[in-house]
């Protein structure tokens, strides 16, 4: 929501999702920032993306999300081994520094021991790399050797960049802990506004569609079964637009669910 231009958005949308290996259609585009909702519907045509969700308080997405995020504490230990020569205790010897750091520092924040969760990764690339991928490790009680973290690694570069190699060129960069406290996240209750009046404008949308007089509605004048586009939603902190094209609706959590007809 802070590109400018609708085509740069889905310029760089399409760069960010590819460069990953995720093709954008396979996605669903989430809208939020009091912009994005405005824009959302034609970056989705752009990429090919047939569902748009518009979460509640678009707006103040952000500030909520930073509410609302669980402690999280991310430690790492840059490495160069080869992974096919280590044994489960090296590995468990490797993560064990990070987790009880990661530990003390969370205690020392206040948070008790029992409520804290780690989780091992690696940073694993294939020798002559100099881009690695992330692959979660299991815990000591289901870890059995490496090879099956170099099966994961294989199966997931070949996801990204087409192709695998010989799993015995595969090189540890870099041991890394996530340690996370579960904590309840806060809740808010979500009441939709409705328009305070039935209304209409006309709004322009594009060489193919022209002016249309486009009914404006609140939220929560929107329901379960999908409204057919053109319409403008308005909100304090937001604007949604669909366009032709698009329906909208309201779903168990009161989030607008755009969906094209295309």
């Amino acid at each position: 929501a802070h590109l400018l231009g609708v085509p740069n958005r889905g310029r760089v949308a399409r760069a960010v999702s590819r460069a990953g290996g995720r093709h954008p259609r396979r996605c669903v585009l989430v809208a939020f920032g009091g912009n994005g909702p405005v824009h959302a519907a034609e970056v989705a045509r752009q990429l090919g993306i047939g569902e748009v969700i518009v979460p509640p308080w678009p707006g103040l997405f952000s500030a909520f999300g930073l509410l609302a995020a669980e402690t999280r504490l991310e430690l790492s230990q840059a490495r160069r081994l080869v992974l096919a020569a280590l044994t489960p205790a090296d590995l468990v010897a490797g993560f064990e520094e990070l987790e009880r750091s990661a530990r003390a520092t969370l205690r020392e924040e206040g948070h008790a021991d029992g409520q804290i969760v780690t989780d091992r990764l690696l940073d694993l690339r294939y020798r002559g790399q100099s881009s690695d991928l992330r692959i979660a490790v299991p815990g000591l009680e289901a870890l059995t050797g490496v090879a099956s973290i170099a099966a994961d690694f294989e199966a997931e570069h070949e996801r990204t960049y087409g192709y695998k190699d010989a799993a015995d060129r595969v090189e540890v960069v870099s041991f890394r802990v996530v340690a996370r406290v579960a904590e309840d996240v806060p809740s808010a209750r979500v009441s939709p506004q409705r328009a305070a009046s039935p209304a209409a404008r006309s709004a322009y949308f594009g060489r193919e569609h022209g002016s249309i007089e486009t009914p404006v509605l609140g939220r929560g004048d929107l329901e379960r079964t999908p409204r057919l586009g053109p319409l403008i939603v308005e909100e304090y902190d937001a604007t949604t637009i669909v366009p032709p094209g698009w329906s909208a609706a309201l779903d168990a959590h009161a989030n607008i669910r755009l969906s094209s007809d295309g």
